[in-house]
């Protein structure tokens, strides 16, 4: 039996204004969605249609061979090291970023649809700066983040008024988030709302225990 093929640009009987399409409707539901909803309605979309579960694959699985993340602290040191003594200017000569994206989104897709096996997510985070990342897009110098963790400015006088017996404990995240001022990083002496002083490749944030990814098409 064919399988059922809804146009979401059709008018049906679940929009509220007869000449209004679906998708307005659907955007904002996929945006106001819960992470765990998304995914949830991701898997059964890939569960029930193999040509929706590859156009996924495509998007989000690659190779394990196209992994340019670092995976152990010997490298990440050695590629930090390079970056301090790597000038900032790029090479002329080098190709244009979007035409390697675009090769690289080519590259990907064609080799999910042709079958190869070792295959790995292909967002991850990074566990310095706990940013998601690319790891087919991951250069020298992409992550900035403290080397050291924020500590209570005791020095300074943003606390002066600030009674912990009654307006709470201030060495906490939620305090961190909420007051960043307050918080300097001892790597740099910057507040908590100052950008990374250190740069390097992005590294995977498991990257110190061996993954394996058994997935086969």
């Amino acid at each position: 039996m064919p399988r059922e093929v809804i146009d979401l640009t059709v008018p049906t009987a679940f929009t509220e204004v007869e000449d209004t399409p679906v998708w307005p409707a659907l955007q904002v539901a996929i945006d106001e969605a819960q992470p765990h909803r998304l995914r949830e309605t991701l898997r059964r979309l890939c569960m029930d249609s193999r040509d929706t579960a590859r156009a996924a694959q495509a998007i989000l699985v690659v190779p394990v061979h196209r992994s340019s993340s670092k995976t152990n602290m010997a490298e990440e040191e050695e590629d930090e090291d390079q970056d301090e003594d790597k000038d900032d200017e790029a090479d002329e000569s080098e190709p244009d970023s979007s035409s390697k994206n675009e090769a690289a989104e080519a590259e990907a897709i064609s080799n999910t649809l042709h079958g190869l096996k070792r295959m790995r997510p292909r967002y991850v985070r990074c566990r310095n700066c706990e940013e998601e990342f690319d790891i087919t897009q991951n250069e020298s110098g992409d992550c900035s983040y403290h080397p050291e963790e924020s500590e209570v400015d005791w020095d300074g006088d943003f606390w002066a008024d600030h009674d912990e017996n009654c307006h709470g404990e201030i060495d906490t995240e939620e305090m961190r988030r909420e007051y960043p001022d307050g918080f300097i990083y001892p790597c740099c002496d910057g507040n908590g709302e100052s950008e990374g002083c250190k740069t390097s490749r992005h590294i995977e944030e498991y990257s110190g225990t061996k993954r394996r990814f058994p997935w086969t098409q």
